[in-house]
């Protein structure tokens, strides 16, 4: 008996000085990371550098959080495991000095997690976006996790899952029941004509379903809206039939339907009054309608 709780300490010890040992590493990774956005941010090819990884850069950080929080699960698991042992290896003078000092003593981080300074810093960097990121990996199943998140009512989010397993396409009442409202960039940053990088860039419950269901991405959609208006500029310094039509399409209304020739992605949109610019839809040019996975194909 003595033997293997001998082994059983031996076990918990090695698992957590593991556990604290990849916490170090993953608090380094958050240092660098945060260096690393801190440059992009200031970088004078920071638009160039979320065009060409955008979606790695946000990704980056999304990640960094799910490992710091598998591990705080798993520190705080061998926490509760190991601490009669630690409690028991100690004098009742050392037991008494510990209980004393944490009897009224606050958790770490207060009320809530602390929002890390790279997140802070990667919140300004890629603006705004969705817990898990829009388009990131995308598809049906991505669509489905997002039902599972945010649809609370049971008989509605198994109707919805169907609909999604077996090529359905979601409604625009059905599709703000998963999304909500309309994520809010604050601005595009772009030389951009009528002083559009002044406005905001509204992306609705529709066109964020179309882009979790395409695999389309925040940085892509922003760079595609980035390549039009250079187009435009382009167009109108050349009085040119593609510029009046564009210009006629806003003015009636019609919005705008451009294919961003770099990454194939097709957006459509329009001007919102003076500040604002609204995502109606997304899809890559020639893409193939993602497969449906049929009935429980996702949770194999």
């Amino acid at each position: 008996m003595q033997r293997t709780a001998a082994s059983s300490q031996a076990a918990w010890a090695l698992l957590t000085e593991g556990v604290t040992s990849a916490r170090l590493e993953a608090h380094r990774l958050r240092l660098l990371l945060t260096r690393a956005l801190t440059l992009c941010e200031k970088s004078a090819k920071r638009d160039h550098l979320y065009e060409v990884a955008g979606d790695v850069i946000q990704a980056v950080p999304t990640r960094l959080d799910n490992l710091e929080r598998d591990l705080d699960r798993t520190s705080y698991a061998l926490s509760v495991l190991g601490s009669d042992h630690l409690r028991d290896v100690l004098p009742m003078t050392d037991r008494k000095v510990v209980d004393d000092a944490t009897e009224h003593a606050k958790p770490f981080g207060g009320s809530g997690r602390a929002r890390t300074s790279a997140s802070r810093v990667a919140d300004r960097f890629l603006r705004a976006d969705r817990d898990p990121p829009l388009g990131w990996p995308g598809g049906p199943c991505h669509v489905i996790d997002r039902i599972r998140d945010h649809v609370r009512n049971p008989n509605l989010r198994e109707e919805l899952i169907d609909d999604v397993e077996f090529g359905d396409d979601l409604t625009n009442p059905e599709a703000a029941q998963v999304y909500g409202a309309n994520l809010v960039e604050r601005n595009v940053k772009s030389p951009l004509p009528f002083r559009i990088h002044e406005r905001r860039l509204l992306i609705g419950p529709h066109a964020q379903y179309r882009m979790d269901l395409r695999g389309v991405t925040v940085p892509e959609v922003r760079a595609a809206i980035a390549a039009w208006a250079k187009d435009w500029a382009n167009e109108r310094s050349r009085k040119s039939p593609i510029a009046r039509r564009w210009e006629e399409s806003l003015a009636h209304g019609e919005g705008i339907r451009y294919t961003d020739r770099r990454s194939g992605l097709i957006v459509a949109f329009d001007l919102m009054g003076s500040d604002a610019i609204k995502v109606i839809t997304v899809f890559w040019d020639g893409g193939v309608p993602p497969q449906p996975p049929g009935d429980g194909g996702c949770d194999e």
